[in-house]
């Protein structure tokens, strides 16, 4: 993994890059004369327009900047990613802070243009002041090899800088998901993007008195494609206990939640899970259970499948089945 050969090189790295560039690039996300307005920390997920085929890693096209994702976000992104690429290190050393350049920044600024290419993923996460971004490690041309996250975070002067560089994927869910922290219930049929319902005063809600809440999960037809790893529907079955844990948690906070949703998997060439992701939600699911599902999809290992990757869907459906109901 990138992480472990970060750690041995890492007292060279600093001292090569000790020297500031005297070409260096503004910093990345610097902030325009108007400060972007701060983001309902409710917001879900975002989507930020991916460069196109055609686009050259040095000279990316203008990124759309969607509700609730400020341009200075957009751009600190485009710019981090930009500068790995074509080994400005300068660039990124002024986009990360001094405690991540020192610990993991300069590691992967030196090898990333040399030893591999980084290709951002579209999705944005964010809340409050930090923000999760995904990057694919591409190896030997377009070979995904590994997958980074980048951790921004928000300074004082409001400028965006990347606080870590990790592999984890559950410390960089955390890192946008708060301890404590419970995703507000939208009404069933509210469009995408209307305003979310804030917390009660206190943040969490009450646990509610009586029977614990029961449910179950049930996972239907396996459409697994003839590149599927030879234990796939094994690993699938065994992901079902996992999503019936996110919907008794669910339950505790609304016994009526129920409904289906599709997750979506693709399997690297290691069997490690590349991206999950859940689509063609319908019934009442909050945010907060759809995450969790969507997390213990990420964390399945399959063995590796007949090609370089593959990609398996399967709905899942949630009914509650007694105490707790409402």
């Amino acid at each position: 993994m990138l992480a472990s050969r970060w750690v041995g090189s890492l007292s060279f790295l600093l001292a090569a890059c000790a020297a500031e560039s005297p070409h260096a690039v503004p910093p990345p996300g610097a902030p325009p004369t108007a400060v972007a307005p701060e983001v309902d920390a409710t917001a879900p997920d975002l989507t930020v327009a991916a460069p196109g085929p055609d686009a050259q890693a040095t000279d990316p096209p203008p990124v759309d900047s969607p509700p609730g994702v400020s341009p200075e976000l957009v751009r600190a992104v485009e710019a981090y990613v930009t500068a790995a690429n074509s080994g400005d290190h300068a660039a990124l050393q002024a986009g990360c802070s001094s405690e991540c350049w020192a610990k993991e920044c300069a590691s992967f600024a030196h090898q990333a243009g040399k030893k591999f290419r980084a290709e951002r993923r579209p999705t944005l996460r964010r809340h409050e002041k930090h923000a999760q971004v995904v990057l694919d490690i591409l190896c030997e041309g377009s070979r995904k090899c590994d997958r980074v996250y980048l951790l921004f975070e928000l300074g004082p002067s409001l400028r965006w800088v990347v606080v870590d560089v990790t592999e984890d994927g559950k410390k960089a869910d955390a890192w946008v998901t708060p301890a404590g922290y419970v995703e507000p219930r939208m009404p069933p049929n509210v469009p995408p993007g209307a305003p979310q319902p804030k917390n009660p005063p206190g943040g969490v809600p009450p646990a509610s008195k009586g029977p614990a809440p029961k449910g179950a999960a049930s996972i239907g037809y396996l459409d697994k494609g003839e590149f599927a790893p030879a234990n796939s529907a094994r690993v699938v079955a065994g992901l079902r206990a996992g999503f019936r844990a996110c919907y008794v948690a669910a339950l505790q906070t609304d016994g009526t939640v129920a409904g289906t949703l599709k997750v979506e998997i693709e399997v690297a060439a290691s069997g490690d899970v590349a991206d999950a992701s859940a689509k063609q939600v319908s019934g009442t699911l909050p945010a907060s259970l759809i995450d969790c599902v969507v997390r213990r999809a990420r964390a399945a290992k399959f063995e590796p499948p007949l090609s370089d990757d593959a990609t398996m869907r399967f709905p899942v459906t949630f009914t509650s089945t007694g105490a707790g109901k409402k």
